[in-house]
């Protein structure tokens, strides 16, 4: 009878500890998420450094082997890339740990522009690799 009730006790405090975990892991973002989160940085960044998060180690390294002068100059490239509105991602297609993203924008000459975008699967996170628009 004692030994049930210690189980029980066991398996109870187990149970708990498990219910607590779940509850406090937050849950992977997708790559589409990844990708709005690295957009609305990049919108907001006044540096580079602000958006490194955000890629892939070798797009990243990329741009950390520039020179420091030119730092402004890439960030300015970056958001050139990404300036459209009404950003809608319309389709997404996981392989493994790759990632295609296909959305839409508006250009600020009111074009409507078509995306291809790559992510990476980096430390379990998703992570940009390339990215391409066009109207």
């Amino acid at each position: 009878m004692k030994r049930n009730r210690i189980l029980g006790i066991g398996l109870a405090a187990l149970l708990g500890c498990l219910a607590a975990t779940s509850l406090l892991a937050s849950p992977a973002k997708t790559p589409t998420q990844a990708y709005l989160d690295f957009h609305a940085a990049l919108q907001k960044a006044k540096a580079l450094d602000e958006v490194l998060p955000y890629l892939s180690k070798e797009y990243r390294a990329m741009l950390e082997s520039q020179p420091k002068s030119d730092r402004a100059m890439w960030l300015g490239r970056l958001k050139d890339m990404s300036n459209g509105k009404d950003l809608k991602i319309t389709k997404e297609t996981v392989n493994g740990d790759k990632c295609t993203l296909e959305g839409t924008a508006t250009s600020a000459k009111g074009n409507v522009m078509q995306g291809k975008i790559s992510l990476v699967k980096e430390g379990g996170a998703w992570k940009l690799d390339e990215e391409g628009w066009a109207t």
